[in-house]
């Protein structure tokens, strides 16, 4: 069934969304899927990740598990990347901040249930925002993980300290605590929030001294963010696992 009747008479549309539970980017879609669970359907399929092979003679531990990718998720997407959106005519939507608009943009919701502000400004200011945080609140979250080198995961760090400053004075700009005012959840919002989930992973695989401050005064207002929208119940919903999180 690929679409039943809201309580208004309309018709719900629900897809089929090819995923994977461990993939922040992924995890933006989820987000907007579950802020209009009540207007929009899918079906979630794991098609991408990691399995365990049987290990080979010779075989080091990192080689005892291979990538792989579902078949359909190469059909319907052709850099086969999650997250990928098909509707009931085999049509595709993906690209993880497109997929956000995407839902947002068919849900039929109004005012403060959107997550692309009806306000023109407000709506572009969103799109510029997400992805400023994208360039330089998710994208140095692999500089510090990935990186070798001391020195260039410091800098990694640093670098993701500044964008999230950058973002906490900008979340002053309005009365908040959320990107949009008055709590309204956005786009920007769920461009980041998938990250500074994760952020917690720094301090077991780079020390303390990776720890975000929570007493940093620059970063305040997103602390304040960041403890309003991780206790959202669509929110709540749709986190990863801290423990398994850490084990993949």
């Amino acid at each position: 069934q690929n679409s039943r009747l809201l309580s208004t008479g309309a018709v719900k549309p629900v897809f089929r969304y090819l995923s994977a539970w461990f993939c922040p980017f992924a995890h933006r879609a989820t987000l907007a899927l579950e802020h209009h669970a009540d207007r929009v359907g899918y079906e979630w399929v794991e098609a991408l990740g990691w399995t365990r092979k049987e290990t080979q003679e010779g075989e080091r531990a990192d080689e005892w598990y291979y990538h792989w990718k579902s078949e359909e998720l190469v059909l319907h997407n052709p850099s086969a990347l999650v997250p990928t959106l098909i509707d009931h005519k085999g049509r595709s939507v993906y690209e993880s901040l497109v997929c956000v608009d995407f839902v947002d943009s068919i849900s039929g919701a109004t005012g403060m249930d959107r997550l692309v502000s009806e306000d023109a400004v407000e709506a572009a200011r969103c799109r510029v925002w997400a992805d400023k945080v994208n360039r330089e609140c998710c994208s140095p979250y692999y500089g510090v993980l990935v990186k070798t080198d001391k020195n260039e995961q410091k800098a990694s760090f640093q670098a993701l300290l500044t964008g999230l400053r950058a973002f906490s004075k900008e979340l002053e700009k309005t009365a908040g605590p959320t990107f949009l005012a008055n709590a309204q959840l956005s786009n920007t919002d769920l461009s980041i929030l998938p990250w500074a989930y994760r952020y917690y992973v720094f301090e077991k695989y780079r020390g303390s001294e990776f720890v975000i401050p929570r007493d940093d005064t620059s970063l305040s207002a997103y602390t304040e963010w960041y403890d309003h929208v991780m206790a959202l119940p669509q929110v709540v919903r749709t986190l990863p696992d801290k423990e398994r999180y850490l084990e993949h």
